[in-house]
């Protein structure tokens, strides 16, 4: 009896101490995870959103039409020869609203604003001193949101947010001066990550895939 004992004892012991080390290793794994996603919700944006808009009070009421302007290779709308302040209008062949735009002394400065064809909102987007600046969003043609993210002096900040037109979630990024910065994560249609990973001062920590969907084109974020 005694030795039935001592050799179900044997037989035990490695099991149970193998089974301790999988434990151990599992708390490990989950410790780590956990540290390494919470300094997401820790990140410390040092950009002022409140002065990424654009002062519009002392832009004119006056709106002409796109023919009259000309886009100089510096970047600027002239009138009559001169930096043109107030807002321009592009409209289609039957007269449908195209896109707005706000200007001051000829730099894009407001709003900029798009429409598809039944006159539906497309694009919003905001400008400073002819930079990007402010809220970026836009919709798909049945109204679901396409997209939507922030700029500082024409850099990515904060959370860079896509959708599918059916709104599933696409892509949500995090950006920190034009950087990646904190967790980034995409789906597939089917609602199957093939992005999630953390990055940090320039290191990035988990999956990485680089067959994107077609949503995003040769890599580039900002449409």
């Amino acid at each position: 009896m005694v030795q039935k004992e001592h050799l179900f004892f044997n037989m035990y012991l490695p099991f149970s101490t193998s089974l301790l080390r999988l434990c151990k290793g599992l708390i490990c794994l989950v410790t780590t995870l956990t540290c390494l996603f919470s300094c997401v919700s820790k990140q410390q944006h040092p950009t002022n959103f409140v002065n990424l808009y654009a002062d519009t009070s002392g832009i004119p009421k006056d709106t002409i039409s796109a023919e009259r302007v000309q886009l100089q290779p510096s970047g600027l709308y002239y009138l009559n020869g001169h930096p043109f302040s107030g807002y321009v209008q592009w409209r289609s062949a039957t007269g449908q609203l195209q896109k707005l735009v706000s200007l001051y002394k000829g730099e894009k400065h407001g709003k900029y604003r798009t429409f598809y064809d039944n006159g539906i909102p497309y694009e919003i987007r905001h400008f400073k001193n002819n930079k990007s600046s402010g809220r970026h969003y836009g919709y798909w043609p049945n109204g679901n949101m396409q997209f939507d993210y922030t700029y500082a002096d024409d850099k990515q900040e904060g959370e860079f947010m896509r959708w599918y037109s059916d709104g599933k979630r696409y892509m949500f990024l995090h950006y920190i001066n034009d950087k990646e910065q904190g967790l980034q994560q995409a789906w597939r249609r089917n609602g199957k990550l093939f992005i999630n990973y953390e990055a940090r001062d320039g290191h990035k920590y988990g999956l990485q895939e680089t067959d994107l969907c077609y949503e995003l084109k040769n890599g580039k974020l900002k449409s």
